[in-house]
């Protein structure tokens, strides 16, 4: 494949996509957002802050412009390694951040008060990242979406059939935006078919086997895919609307939940997450096309902050929703609501910056040497292959 070799004469720093860091950061905050100023009255049974609720419940989209970022990654990163260096990067990326973060989460959770026993197996669950729980922190049931593509990426690094990436995800993206179309009918009017119901949207996108199956999620992962051959690789017409139809998945499966969000919520307007995760996908292309332009004025030592930002993105996501909510829990008698939603945010964020700096990283240099690459090639990191 022509992109095998892409930038294989460029410097390491030179091939970092800047833009994907920044959008990565975006993604997180996003998804901060949700959960401080939406999702927590939801979980506490409580209605606050209706107005930041108007505008917070959109940061759901986030995820999904995270699976887009790892459809097109991945794949860039993994065509270089074995099957064998494949499965070693996978795992210094996750586990380090998912062990610390997890850990930080249960002791917030013993010194909010709560007794350890109905944590342990979710404890372990999350040091395991299984992929069905039960977890300290809802977020992880992502990791477990994220596996299950790198098992498509694992099989055909064995294989050595890697020319048929694009193919696979073809085939994954087009049955999945088949499924999103099935289970959509739990929008009331879309479509005005009598037989989609909203039992069969919950057989759809809330069954554990479809979900690892990756057919409610895969049209995203399949476009951040068929986006990194078009721009790294060629344009085929058969890549090009293949494109278009996991683009078409996506804005569906994105509307699908904006709708069970806003359904009590008339005035909402359910436009603005599509609208939002459009924008992060038409961004991923700029942030490809303008990648040279980005560097030139940002410098090596701008390169290497934005680095750092996209960097602690990950610890940002693991830690910040329980651990935040016990934040805002104590914070609420003696502040304003968004007062503690700023404040929960700004110490998730020092956090995973400290957790990225001064633990992860640590613990990921200590792995590399009890389990180094057959090869000198470092390991890929997430947005610099």
């Amino acid at each position: 494949m022509p992109a095998t070799h892409a930038g294989a004469g460029q410097s390491r720093q030179s091939r970092q996509l800047l833009g994907l860091d920044l959008l990565r950061l975006s993604a997180a905050l996003l998804v901060v957002l949700h959960h401080y100023g939406w999702a927590f009255g939801w979980y506490r049974h409580l209605n606050v802050a209706p107005r930041l609720a108007n505008y917070a419940w959109v940061g759901f989209v986030g995820v999904q412009i995270f699976f887009v970022l790892s459809g097109f990654v991945i794949p860039y990163s993994a065509q270089r390694l074995t099957a064998r260096e494949f499965v070693q990067s996978r795992l210094i990326r996750l586990y380090p951040a998912a062990w610390i973060c997890a850990t930080c989460t249960l002791m917030v959770l013993l010194l909010d008060g709560q007794k350890i026993e109905p944590f342990v197996r979710k404890c372990i669950d999350s040091y395991c990242l299984s992929p069905i729980g039960p977890w300290l922190d809802t977020v992880y049931w992502t990791l477990g979406v994220e596996l299950s593509f790198y098992s498509v990426i694992f099989l055909l690094l064995l294989a050595r059939r890697y020319d048929l990436i694009g193919i696979v995800m073809s085939v994954i993206g087009v049955l999945s935006t088949i499924c999103i179309l099935y289970g959509a009918g739990n929008l009331r009017g879309w479509f005005h078919i009598r037989h989609l119901g909203g039992r069969y949207a919950h057989q759809v996108f809330g069954q554990p086997v479809l979900i690892l199956l990756l057919l409610p999620f895969g049209t995203f992962f399949a476009l951040g895919t068929l986006l990194w051959l078009c721009l790294f690789d060629r344009v085929t017409k058969a890549r090009l609307i293949t494109a278009l139809i996991c683009f078409a998945g996506g804005l569906m499966e994105v509307r699908v939940h904006a709708g069970w969000l806003t359904d009590d919520f008339p005035s909402r307007q359910w436009i603005a997450a599509p609208l939002v995760w459009s924008l992060a996908v038409v961004t991923i292309i700029a942030s490809v096309r303008w990648n040279a332009n980005f560097h030139s004025k940002v410098g090596v030592k701008g390169a290497r902050i934005i680095r750092r930002i996209g960097l602690m993105t990950y610890p940002l996501y693991l830690l910040h929703q329980f651990a935040g909510y016990v934040v805002i829990t104590h914070l609420r008698a003696h502040l304003p609501y968004v007062f503690c939603v700023i404040l929960a945010a700004v110490l998730s964020l020092a956090a995973a910056l400290a957790i990225s700096l001064f633990a992860e990283e640590p613990l990921q240099r200590w792995l590399r040497k009890r389990i180094p690459p057959r090869t000198n090639q470092p390991f890929p990191a997430a947005t610099l292959p």
